[in-house]
């Protein structure tokens, strides 16, 4: 999963990421208590200042709610999944090179209870900030602990 802005030979370059969790054993009219979104910083980053997971001084980041369906096996830039910035979270700028994100999504995940399950956006705050990057282990990662995790609770 990565999240940032950077060159490549001279062009600006920018990666945004899009993660959808099966919400569907949550009952109808469940009211949702807490929802925890868990990441974990990638140990081996292939992008972005690879020697470390997390870089730059403007890598403050933004989470928010896909609104429309979308293919993973089909995204491109040209195709990005719309998302809203209605109870959008801000994520601080990075303190370390390899600091796990855990992040309070309750209301998000309560808007997707209401509005429909499509998953989250992941986007710089400021993405023509070049030089800016976040990298987390994705589901896809070899070391399943270091998957991103939901955790819900809800009633």
């Amino acid at each position: 999963m990565e999240i940032g802005s950077w060159t490549i030979y001279g062009y600006d370059t920018y990666w945004r990421s899009y993660l959808k969790f099966d919400q569907s054993q949550i009952p109808s009219g469940s009211t949702i208590i807490s929802a925890t979104l868990y990441l974990f910083a990638m140990p081996t980053p292939h992008a972005g200042y690879v020697a470390k997971a997390h870089s730059g001084s403007a890598n403050l980041f933004y989470v928010e709610r896909i609104t429309g369906s979308w293919n993973p096996t089909s995204l491109a830039w040209s195709n990005l999944p719309v998302s809203t910035a209605s109870n959008h979270v801000s994520v601080p700028q990075s303190t370390s090179s390899f600091e796990n994100s855990i992040i309070n999504v309750t209301a998000i995940v309560s808007d997707m209870q209401t509005s429909g399950n499509y998953g989250f956006a992941f986007l710089l705050q400021n993405e023509t900030n070049i030089y800016n990057f976040r990298t987390y282990a994705s589901s896809t990662y070899s070391d399943v602990t270091l998957h991103p995790k939901l955790v819900i609770t809800y009633q």
